[in-house]
């Protein structure tokens, strides 16, 4: 079972060109966007006023457009191909841990080498630097990353990446999940749920201090292993879904 689980997972990971296109294409204009910044900032020896996502940040895009690819594009085909379910199943989950991991190295590690450039370059301030002292962006290309907004490079290169691994790994299990879901009413269901909870759940005082805590659970929790380990367990419990859905799939 394992190699067929690897097999559909190279499947998945070879057939998701137009997300790695698209993601490609972003990536490369924000770092294009930013080196033209940076090369003004010298020509006029003053930076301000302009806040840039981090291109990093763009990685994520691979993870959202994935989810939706996997189980809406590759399904058939991976059972064209003589797949079983059960192999599309674990392989798709081991495909979205594949990228997910990729994803958080490449953005840790663009974080801390090209972004920390930027920084030293007396031009840039981080999205920290930022909150801390709002007048910074005065004289200062603001870079906004993700793990900075979410805190999660305060805790060090290793657990900033399991943390965003865990995260993003649970972001592909619900995309993954919800995207299975829609081409049946419960699908439909689903997102009038969701709808429902967020337009009851924020302008009611009580229940939006729950939505609070759900998000900082998740994203802003200050204990790293607590973050995780319920990231992980949502991913797990959510994916599980899965099983059902597809079992029950037309080809």
């Amino acid at each position: 079972m394992g190699k067929k689980v690897w097999a559909v997972a190279k499947i998945n990971l070879k057939n998701i060109k137009s997300p790695y296109f698209t993601t490609g294409l972003v990536f490369g204009v924000i770092f294009v966007q930013s080196i033209v910044y940076t090369i003004i900032a010298f020509a006029k020896d003053t930076a301000g006023e302009q806040l840039q996502i981090s291109g990093g940040g763009y990685f994520w895009l691979l993870i959202i457009m994935a989810a939706i690819f996997i189980p809406s594009k590759n399904f058939r085909r991976i059972i064209h191909l003589g797949g079983k379910r059960e192999d599309f199943f674990w392989g798709s989950l081991t495909c979205h841990a594949v990228l997910a991991g990729a994803v958080a190295v490449a953005n840790t590690v663009f974080y801390h080498t090209y972004e920390r450039f930027l920084v030293n370059t007396s031009y840039y301030a981080d999205f920290e630097a930022f909150v801390q002292n709002p007048a910074i962006m005065d004289n200062h290309y603001i870079n906004v990353n993700v793990i900075d907004v979410f805190g999660w490079s305060g805790n060090g290169v290793i657990l900033s990446i399991l943390q965003q691994f865990a995260f993003l790994f649970l972001l592909a299990a619900v995309i993954h999940t919800l995207t299975a879901m829609q081409d049946k009413w419960y699908g439909w269901v689903a997102d009038a749920a969701i709808a429902a909870i967020l337009a009851v759940f924020i302008p009611i005082a009580p229940l939006r201090g729950a939505l609070v805590w759900f998000f900082g659970l998740i994203i802003f929790q200050p204990n790293a292993f607590l973050q995780i380990t319920a990231c992980l367990i949502l991913a797990m419990l959510t994916y599980s879904l899965n099983k059902s859905l597809f079992a029950r799939k037309a080809i």
